[in-house]
């Protein structure tokens, strides 16, 4: 038994690390998309392809952010670790849910990626016009497919942490609040032909920041909070 708590521990101060070190990398891209990224003002083929040519920078950032999403797959273990000893099902649930909600997001910038550079660097304005729409709503279909992950990563996450005490009360209360409306706004976003929303872009962005925030608190609670 003694053996296994040192290889436990360095597990979770592991996967806390890389959890703090792509929450860093991920807070300055966003920064620096706040700064300069402008948003589309209307999705017209000629405002994507302008959109595309304006924003080549972004070339730039897409594989320093899949690096940091695979960081969080090393936070990933850390979490499992953690919540294996009393609820090995849903650690191992956890585990599966995070693991798809990377996957999903990664995918999600290479489709960013592949929209900017096609329509800004390799189509002619003509082919642009024609298949920008189709590239834009690849980005928009992963990243929604990616919230029903995402709420389910919340919700056994959380019902692991208060059934074994791994985490915070606090963390474990507001991850399975944040959960329903995570998985809110998955519904939403897929009704969205059928029920207008007024409030329901606000999700969005609610979920991209909620994402960070809940890493850098889970690992903060791995690397700083003893298992009673």
């Amino acid at each position: 038994m003694e053996s296994k708590i040192p290889h436990k521990s360095n597990v979770q101060k592991t996967g806390a690390i890389f959890g703090l070190i792509a929450s860093a990398t991920l807070i300055l891209i966003l920064i620096v998309q706040l700064i300069w990224v402008k948003g589309l003002t209307d999705l017209s083929p000629a405002s994507l392809v302008q959109w595309a040519i304006d924003h080549q920078f972004l070339l730039f950032f897409s594989p320093l952010m899949i690096l940091a999403v695979l960081f969080y797959g090393v936070l990933l273990q850390g979490i499992k670790d953690r919540l294996k000893e009393s609820t090995p099902q849903l650690a191992s649930l956890s585990v599966r849910f995070g693991w798809m909600t990377i996957l999903l997001i990664i995918f999600g910038v290479v489709a960013e990626w592949f929209h900017i550079y096609q329509n800004a660097v390799v189509w002619d304005q003509e082919v642009s016009h024609q298949f920008s729409r189709l590239t834009f709503d690849m980005i928009f279909v992963l990243n929604m497919a990616s919230l029903s992950f995402f709420a389910g990563w919340l919700i056994t996450t959380g019902l692991g942490s208060l059934r074994s005490n791994g985490f915070s009360k606090a963390f474990s209360w507001v991850t399975l609040v944040v959960a329903a409306a995570v998985a809110l706004n998955f519904f939403l976003t897929m009704w969205e032909p059928f029920i207008s929303i007024p409030f329901s872009h606000v999700l969005w962005y609610f979920s991209s920041i909620y994402f960070v925030v809940w890493l850098i608190w889970a690992s903060l609670e791995l690397l700083l909070r003893k298992v009673p």
